[in-house]
């Protein structure tokens, strides 16, 4: 998975080459810059958010989910992201006002 930023910047530079393209009547590499431009834009809005990625960060040592499981709780809840769907699955804390909070550790009683 590459940086956001990087996406952006090829997203950018690929539709500048279209532009650049069309204009000198190079009609199919403009179409395929396009489609590839498209592609990385895709990409960025499938990014998942900072705080989806610590959920999942948190939970990262117990074992994931079988991807049957995932396909099927994705269809339940279709406004989850995968990584928020993988986090879900494997118990984390959900997000509070958007951000993630860990749970705070129990302090053990003398019994």
């Amino acid at each position: 998975m590459l940086n956001k930023k990087v996406y952006v910047f090829m997203a950018v530079i690929l539709l500048g080459l279209a532009l650049w393209s069309a204009a000198n009547k190079m009609w199919t590499i403009a179409l395929m810059e396009v489609v590839i431009a498209a592609i990385f834009w895709h990409q960025l809005l499938n990014y998942p958010s900072d705080e989806s990625v610590k959920r999942l960060e948190y939970v990262k040592h117990l074992p994931n989910p079988p991807s049957k499981v995932v396909r099927q709780y994705r269809l339940k809840h279709p406004e989850l992201s995968l990584t928020d769907a993988i986090a879900d699955l494997k118990g984390a804390p959900p997000l509070k006002d958007g951000k993630f909070v860990p749970p705070s550790p129990k302090k053990k009683t003398q019994g």
